[in-house]
């Protein structure tokens, strides 16, 4: 339905994806050669729209072209916020281009954007160029990412996931509009170093999230039955009680609890922030012998 994207070893984009808009959306990188990203009459270095038969849309920004924003070095995800529907992409910055490392990107795709590369790398604050919303300035890199949208993991709602391939972690990134902009009001690393190189992360129809591991593309280090589908539950609490009948020592042994809960914790668990807040629970009881309870949900 498409033909004459350009192609190489690396940087070749590749996601495809359909919009809310039923249009199919295709990430494409510039190949190592940097000059096509600036270049509207190469289809390299973009993300393009067409219909589902290949066709280009008449209300696409450029006149009988695919290309919907240009200027991208190697983007990666596709997204679409569940409220606002607008696009969010993923995108790998420089692997020593230009002397340049690091400013892998998560950028919000306006109709007919340019952002930048190879003119401005990270955040340039330049006109005409679009600056990403969110930077890492030192390699991640990201790829795959998926709002989620679903019930089972409520707590999660409207929450962006990223899969990360070097720092071997998914991100989940809390975000807030404002004005015409998006805010960011969280972010968390999960499994990082846990299983490897992860790819892509979807939302299943069941659900829940998906993510696969990608540690036999070269970079990796494979594990046995490595590559792998991973699906995130929600974690099931159970509850320990603990009583303590002394007045002085309940409190020690509290803080105690407490300190060791925080300090030995997982912290690259998804269950963390949510564990973490219902162990700090503590009620007193007050009865002749003062007792003091402590409850620790895990």
């Amino acid at each position: 339905i498409i033909d004459n994207i350009p192609g190489g070893r690396l940087h070749n984009g590749g996601r495809i994806a359909f919009g809310p808009d039923k249009m199919l959306y295709i990430t494409t990188g510039e190949i190592f050669n940097a000059d096509l990203a600036q270049d509207l009459s190469s289809l390299a270095g973009k993300i393009l729209r067409i219909t589902p038969e290949g066709a280009v849309p008449p209300d696409n920004p450029f006149k009988d072209s695919p290309v919907y924003s240009y200027g991208h070095r190697n983007p990666q995800g596709l997204a679409w916020h569940p409220e606002t529907g607008e696009l969010f992409s993923s995108e790998h910055g420089p692997s020593g281009e230009f002397l340049r490392f690091g400013n892998d990107e998560i950028n919000v795709i306006k109709k007919g954007g340019n952002y930048g590369w190879p003119e401005v790398i990270g955040i340039g604050r330049k006109k005409p160029y679009i600056d990403p919303l969110i930077l890492w300035e030192k390699t991640t890199p990201p790829s795959g990412m998926t709002f989620y949208t679903g019930d089972r993991l409520s707590h999660l709602k409207e929450d962006l996931f990223v899969a990360i391939l070097r720092s071997e972690c998914i991100i989940r990134i809390k975000l807030k509009k404002v004005g015409d902009n998006f805010s960011i009001l969280k972010m968390e690393r999960w499994f990082e170093n846990k299983y490897g190189r992860i790819r892509d992360i979807v939302q299943g129809p069941d659900g829940f999230l998906y993510f696969l591991t990608n540690n036999r593309d070269g970079r990796g280090k494979p594990r046995p039955g490595d590559d792998r589908i991973y699906r995130i539950v929600q974690h099931q609490d159970k509850i320990y009680s603990l009583k303590f009948n002394f007045p002085f020592f309940s409190y020690l042994y509290c803080f105690a609890c407490l300190y060791l809960c925080f300090s030995y914790s997982d912290r690259s668990s998804p269950n963390f922030f949510r564990w973490a807040f219902s162990s700090s629970m503590i009620s007193l009881n007050n009865s002749s012998a003062f007792s003091t309870s402590l409850n620790i949900f895990i």
